[in-house]
């Protein structure tokens, strides 16, 4: 899913999807050196989340031993 960063004011960024919607963001969640009128590609990172988690179970196996 593609947004378009339409402006930012005051630490929010308001994106705007292809049907024209608009959504507010902080601006903190974009990326370094984002723009209005730069596009942003939302996608789901399935092996992140995979990843995230087994390290988390590492940490937690090693802090309750």
């Amino acid at each position: 899913m593609k947004v378009t960063i339409d402006r930012i004011t005051d630490g929010v960024a308001v994106v705007e999807y292809a049907d024209g919607k608009t959504e507010k963001l902080p601006a903190v969640l974009l990326p370094e050196g984002a723009q209005e009128g730069d596009i942003l590609e939302l996608k789901l990172l399935p092996q992140e989340r995979k990843s995230r988690k087994n390290r988390i179970q590492t940490l937690m196996d090693e802090v309750f031993k």
